[in-house]
């Protein structure tokens, strides 16, 4: 009896998994017809009711479902169903708590790539629930710098610098951030205030734990461009030749940037904190150059060099130093002392005043 009992239930289970089976074929065809009837509300319902009817028996196909759906509707050019969908998708994988990998990652940029252009709002929106999802279900804390960087350019590209400097700070394209500031400073009223704009982005770069690699690369980026433009192209460009830096037609590849020199000099001197900033220069060799850029060069972007030097060296003396030297310069925004609290805390190991990281949330915000 048991023996009937078991092959009865062996031919219930089979004829259920094919009854499930012909739903979904069914059901699929359905997406198929309301697609091709330009139904897209009814498209987007059944792939949906699609999803909620596997996601219990296997998650992964279920999702997989679900982005090929948005997929689909964004291919027939509909953003806001599209767009829907890709955000449901996210939002399914982030609350079945399923860590990004790679291959989502690859799936978030094709669908941000196939929306239309005018489907701005549906297409940020899905971007950013996407850099939450990975915020919290992956690796880094800040989310993937894969997806801070595309949805920087996208910004970047529609000439809202303010929130693509958000998301390159996040990113991992310092040179393309660094383009983006100096055009983001050129709009402003007050061209001479480049400097700010630099040093916001070299501090914040600091502040993000381990991004000294990405703030030295957008610093030196960003002093690449400024000496590109007038009036310090000349004055640079006499400055380096009265002190013999290069020659009369060398191009950006000799005409190296302050914090260049210094660090490519600082790796064959001896590591131990020099005890004014003159005794480092001359210990590297560079007090001639230095006095000829930073006569040209504005006073925070000779801080920011420095400063980087100063924690490559891990020299405590040396940042104490140039926080004194241009303590005027500092006072032009009262956000870069908090951020120079949070880099001494990060790099140099010093106590940070208390509340300081909620000020600087609030900064990054």
């Amino acid at each position: 009896v048991s023996g009937l009992e078991e092959g009865k239930g062996s031919v219930t289970r089979r004829r259920r998994r094919r009854g499930g089976k012909d739903a979904s074929a069914k059901l699929k065809k359905k997406i198929e017809i309301a697609i091709q009837n330009e139904d897209f509300y009814l498209a987007n319902q059944l792939i949906l009711s699609q999803y909620h009817r596997l996601k219990s028996s296997d998650i992964t196909e279920a999702l997989s479902d679900l982005f090929n759906g948005a997929r689909d509707l964004l291919n027939a050019g509909q953003g806001n169903e599209g767009g829907s969908l890709a955000c449901s998708y996210i939002q399914e994988s982030m609350d079945h708590k399923i860590a990004p990998l790679t291959k989502d990652i690859v799936r978030i940029q094709s669908l941000f790539d196939i929306f239309d252009k005018t489907d701005f709002k549906p297409r940020v929106e899905m971007m950013k629930l996407a850099i939450q999802w990975t915020s919290k279900c992956g690796t880094n804390p800040h989310g993937d710098q894969r997806l801070h960087t595309q949805l920087a350019r996208f910004y970047d590209q529609h000439g809202l610098y303010a929130e693509a400097h958000k998301h390159y700070v996040r990113g991992a394209r310092p040179q393309d951030h660094a383009r983006c500031v100096m055009n983001w400073a050129k709009e402003g009223t007050y061209p001479e205030e480049i400097e700010l704009f630099v040093a916001r982005g070299v501090l914040e770069y600091l502040c993000m734990k381990g991004n000294l690699k990405n703030a030295s690369a957008f610093y030196s980026s960003c002093v690449k461009f400024l000496d590109e433009v007038e009036p310090y192209k000349e004055q640079i460009s006499k400055a380096r030749k009265e002190v013999g830096c290069c020659d009369e037609g060398g191009d950006g590849e000799n005409s190296s940037t302050l914090h260049h020199h210094t660090t490519s000099s600082s790796s064959s001197s001896s590591s131990t904190p020099s005890t004014s900033l003159q005794d480092f220069l001359r210990a590297n060799n560079r007090q001639d150059l230095f006095e000829a850029e930073a006569a040209v060069r504005p006073p925070l972007i000779n801080f920011l060099g420095f400063l980087l030097v100063s924690i490559e060296r891990r020299a405590l003396s040396l940042f104490d130093m140039l926080c004194d030297k241009y303590e005027i310069s500092l006072l032009q925004d009262p956000a870069y002392e908090k951020y120079l609290h949070r880099v001494a805390q990060i790099y140099f190991g010093r106590q940070a005043p208390k509340g300081i990281l909620e000020e600087l949330l609030g900064l990054f915000s």
